[in-house]
């Protein structure tokens, strides 16, 4: 992106909708003990704003939050709504934290925080762990924005940390702009500021989780400022589109359509707010304003090291990466629950030692490239089953099986067989299954897909979801899921054999009697199964019959008038027909 041509409005064509955020009201900070009274009952990535002023505050070393909190290490200094001018003459606010006794000619790095969820601290965490369960409140000192680095761990080592009301949020001017164009244009902007901040060392990181982390992708892509250098993104996409909001092309199962639009709703601020929840419906197809929200990954040249999660497209980022000073942590949970932790801070603090400070702390020698925490649930009595380490991702070695659906016995099998058969089910109410059962433990590391050849009865379209599970004796696992709207099969060109990627940019709707293959992705997982246990594959037109459920996110069930899914489903295997499940394994180590 040219410096001289960094957006600050989205092109007029486009015709983006935007309404009024959230009137800014001013509460008090949350009580210890409050309650559900309708003042404080919101998501908890909305916060509660407490007002606007400008100065420097205090807390002295020892300062407590809330209750069972962490104390301070050292005193902390919070320069408050300090004001930053974007290139269009916007002014939005940050506050930034330094240890109160930082020498006057110091000169550190800083870590950027930046979401549209509101800078105000200090909380109390307690007050809505409601919605932030996955954070013991001894882990974070309530001066860490929702979802982003804490900086009482970080100023005790040396470290500025930057939390940013962005565009249109809270008392900051001009309109909200989700991921994008605009939104990586203000960032460079914010980046460029803290390099010439008197106690800047010049270098700049990122990180965060979810939309903190997702912003980081497009913040590194195009031509980012030279002060930024290095990334340390928790997120699970870069294609808003076809990751999030319309996976396969559908806005029901795992499509986070219905969480966009309670964050919309979230937003605070004195101007307006950008629906790109509203854009899902009126501009359904992949088209330049749904270009400008795919990050262009392949084009970052600093330092990444991506922490992602199991049964998710969290780590599908990374293979798309150029090859060197990349690294993937993939953990149980990329989310609060790993990022506060003693052990994830203490790694992401070498990352940015090396990066930040220029300390040769041997980080590209002893780094694996990749570290998987193998899973085995209902095994694990403490941590990962194992630890395994790579040179990439998927992992250099990975068998791609192809375990084949035999309709007439429901089973997989490494077999086509011969003949042809089929499976029928109700498209809004039923389902077909298929199971195979594992001879020899077997570690199931990677992406899978599944292929079908399919066809629709009395109608055009189909909608399929796919739920893959493990089954050990009564338990069940998610394994892995996947959706596509078959009218939208068409691949794009960065599909691969292991990662079928739709194009979403033309409908191919179906003829009477046409039977047509599709591919789906169903994530990816690392997960050992034993010999007697069982991988289930489930097919239906409705998420809503699996059983274990599809991975916990807002989603929207399918409507009494979709007409995607009516009649009947009919899956075709056998034959010249090659319907699978495509599982990538490893030998175990």
């Amino acid at each position: 992106m040219d410096d001289n041509i960094r957006p600050a409005a989205y092109p007029a064509a486009w015709q983006v909708p935007f309404d009024a955020a959230g009137p800014l009201a001013v509460a008090p900070p949350a009580p210890f003990d409050a309650t559900d009274d309708g003042f404080y009952r919101q998501p908890y990535w909305a916060e509660r704003y407490t007002g606007f002023e400008s100065g420097v505050k205090e807390y002295p070393a020892g300062y407590v939050t809330h209750e069972g909190g962490p104390a301070l290490q050292v005193a902390l200094r919070k320069d408050q709504d300090t004001a930053i001018e974007l290139r269009d003459g916007t002014v939005i606010y940050a506050d930034v934290f330094r240890a109160a006794d930082t020498p006057a000619d110091a000169k550190l790095p800083a870590i950027l925080a930046w979401s549209p969820y509101g800078k105000t601290t200090p909380k109390n965490v307690l007050s809505y762990k409601r919605y932030f369960t996955p954070v013991p409140a001894h882990l974070t000192s309530g001066f860490a924005q929702v979802e982003g680095p804490d900086p009482a761990y970080w100023i005790q080592h040396g470290y500025a940390v930057v939390n940013v009301d962005h565009r249109g949020v809270n008392k900051s001017a001009g309109d909200v702009h989700w991921w994008g164009s605009v939104n990586a244009a203000d960032t460079h902007d914010v980046i460029e500021w803290i390099a010439e901040q008197p106690w800047s060392n010049g270098k700049v990181g990122l990180s965060g989780v979810s939309w903190l982390g997702v912003q980081q992708w497009w913040a590194a892509a195009d031509n980012p400022p030279e002060a930024l250098a290095a990334i340390a993104p928790r997120s699970h996409f870069h294609d808003v589109l076809r990751q999030f909001v319309r996976i396969g092309g559908i806005t029901g199962g795992v499509s986070a359509t219905a969480l966009i639009s309670q964050i919309c709703q979230a937003i605070m601020g004195e101007q307006r707010r950008e629906r790109m929840d509203v854009m899902v419906d009126d501009q359904p197809l992949n088209n330049a304003y749904w270009a400008d929200k795919t990050a262009k990954v392949e084009n970052i040249d600093i330092p990444v090291y991506q922490v992602a999660g199991p049964a998710m497209l969290s780590s599908a980022t990374f293979p798309f990466l150029p090859d060197g000073n990349k690294w993937l942590r993939l953990a149980p949970s990329y989310h609060l629950d790993d990022y506060y932790t003693p052990a994830a801070l203490e790694t992401e603090r070498r990352f940015f030692d090396r990066y930040l400070k220029d300390i040769d702390n041997g980080w590209e020698r002893d780094t694996p490239i990749v570290q998987i925490s193998v899973l085995e649930p209902g095994r694990e009595t403490s941590g990962p089953a194992r630890i395994r380490t790579a040179r990439s991702w998927p992992v250099e070695n990975t068998a791609y099986r192809k375990l084949y659906l035999d309709p007439a016995t429901a089973t997989l099998g490494d077999t086509l067989p011969a003949t042809q058969e089929h499976a029928r089910y109700d498209a809004r109410t039923g389902k077909a299954t298929f199971s195979y059962t594992f001879s020899q433990d077997t570690e199931v590391t990677g992406f899978l897909k599944v292929k079908l050849w399919v066809e629709a009865k009395d109608a055009t379209d189909m909608d399929l979801f796919i739920n893959a599970a493990k089954v050990a004796g009564a338990a069940a696992v998610p394994v892995g899921s996947g959706q596509q709207r078959v009218s939208l099969r068409e691949l794009d060109h960065h599909a691969t054999h292991w990662l079928p990627i739709p194009s979403l940019t033309t409908n191919r709707f179906l003829a009477p009697g046409e039977v047509v293959p599709v591919e789906i992705s169903l994530r990816s997982t690392f997960l050992i199964f034993r010999a007697g246990e069982q991988l289930v594959l489930d097919i239906s037109g409705n998420p809503g019959v699996f059983l274990p459920p599809l991975p916990s996110m807002p989603r929207q069930q399918l409507s009494d008038t979709d007409s995607a899914n009516q009649g009947s489903h009919v899956i075709r295997s056998g034959g010249e027909l090659d319907s699978f499940l495509q599982i990538p394994t490893l030998p175990l180590e």
